[in-house]
């Protein structure tokens, strides 16, 4: 609940922890014997903090390893890595990261076990309402939901609806000359998620060619458990409530 770490480490490589903001830090602290060598009345301890949103890495030597080389370039690249794609979901964390550290050269067992300190908090983005940025909008939720153990198919629910919702706004709310930004909010309540997706603009009215479009709502409708839109002078604000959809 403190976000206290306390770890002995007997003998294998330093723990990495990286912050939410990119910090790296090695946990090199905690130095005991290595398990079933020789025994001692204790073992030293060490303490970090985990805060939200940051990433612990532990690893076996063979995902750092490479022959010819000093261990201390393997520990480089595999800091560069983690803190690259920190905001990637752990399991596409540990994926990327076996296959692209480990030495095809010097087949070696690979143990990767990485966690994340999960907050209360609200997913919370406001981005430009451009286009360009709706596949970024899209990775950062699914990444924030995937933590959060949805199943696959809820969780593509979700950013499915998301996604509309957004493009939706994008296309939508502003004019050429007046642009403006699109916040997005998610929520875990513990049963249910729930999406709200705002703008400041006013929409336009839809012409005769825009008749065989407008699939978004229906989209939306289809996998979400409600839909709410409310829509004046000061902007759009679409909620959407998926029940269930965290319940055990």
């Amino acid at each position: 609940a403190t976000g206290e770490l306390r770890y002995s480490t007997a003998g294998h490589p330093p723990m990495l922890l990286v912050t939410h903001d990119g910090e790296a830090h090695w946990l090199d602290g905690g130095r005991t014997p290595p398990l079933c060598g020789a025994q001692s009345p204790g073992r030293s301890e060490a303490r970090a903090t985990l805060g939200p949103g940051s990433v612990l890495l532990l690893y076996s030597d063979g995902l750092v390893e490479r022959r010819g080389e000093h261990i201390s370039e393997g520990l480089r690249r595999l800091r560069e890595a983690v803190v690259a794609m920190r905001e990637a979901s752990v399991e596409e964390m540990c994926d990327r990261l076996v296959e692209m550290l480990r030495s095809p050269a010097k087949p070696d067992d690979v143990v990767v076990l990485l966690v994340r300190a999960l907050t209360s908090a609200p997913f919370r983005l406001s981005f430009p309402a451009r286009s360009e940025e709706l596949g970024a909008v899209r990775r950062a939720a699914r990444s924030w939901l995937s933590d959060r153990g949805l199943p696959d198919e809820r969780r593509g629910d979700i950013v499915l609806a998301l996604g509309e919702a957004c493009a939706n706004a994008v296309e939508h709310a502003y004019t050429p000359a007046v642009s403006g930004d699109v916040t997005v909010e998610i929520e875990d309540t513990g049963e249910d998620i729930v999406l709200s997706i705002g703008d400041r603009g006013t929409w336009k009215t839809p012409s005769d060619e825009d008749s065989d479009r407008g699939r978004g709502a229906n989209i939306m409708e289809a996998v979400a458990s409600s839909v709410d839109v409310e829509s004046g002078r000061d902007g759009t604000l679409v909620r959407m409530v998926f029940a269930g959809a965290t319940a055990p």
